[in-house]
């Protein structure tokens, strides 16, 4: 029995990419979008801008102490005060 020939058959190769309108759509709003924001962000850019100086972070120390019980007012200073208001004569004669 002869061989037959080889015959070439076309490989059908199914796309899920297919050019529909929707899709051309879907790629137009895309393209724009990337567009706006492109020229939005040459539009606020500054080469000239003068940069921002860094600030130094202040950090607490292990030097601080808790309020002593001097800090604190004393009620002698307090009847000090409330003695030289009463001892003030008023001259409303």
């Amino acid at each position: 029995m002869p061989e037959e020939p080889a015959q070439n058959k076309p490989t059908v190769v199914y796309s899920p990419l297919r050019i529909d309108w929707r899709n051309v759509v879907a790629g137009s709003v895309i393209g724009v979008l990337m567009l706006a924001i492109i020229t939005t962000a040459l539009y606020f850019y500054d080469p000239d801008a003068t940069p921002v100086p860094s600030v130094e972070i202040k950090t607490g120390t292990n030097s601080s102490q808790i309020a002593t019980p001097s800090s604190e007012a004393t009620p002698s200073a307090k009847t000090a005060t409330q003695s030289s208001q009463t001892a003030t004569p008023s001259s409303s004669n």
